[in-house]
């Protein structure tokens, strides 16, 4: 069983409880640590499971990093190329 690993960074201490604090890891980040996952022996099924996210969508992940590097992982626009009409 393979584990995805996460470094994050501290954003801000939660109120009233210290030594807790809130943590931000950018998207790119997240579907790179997927990818990596992937390409480490983790099945595409696993690691989709425990980010809950769509076994096509991991693959697809997959593809594009493999297409593009980090470029590839980046959110893209989903505004139509051309106007249909």
């Amino acid at each position: 069983m393979v584990v995805i690993g996460f470094s994050v960074r501290v954003v801000a201490a939660c109120v009233g409880r210290p030594g807790l604090a809130l943590v931000e890891l950018s998207v790119v980040e997240q579907r790179y640590r997927a990818v990596l996952a992937v390409l480490a022996g983790a099945t595409v099924t696993v690691v989709a499971a425990q980010l809950a996210v769509s076994r096509q969508t991991v693959s697809g992940r997959k593809s594009r990093y493999e297409a593009s590097g980090l470029a590839g992982l980046a959110d893209r626009s989903h505004r139509p190329r051309a106007r249909l009409w």
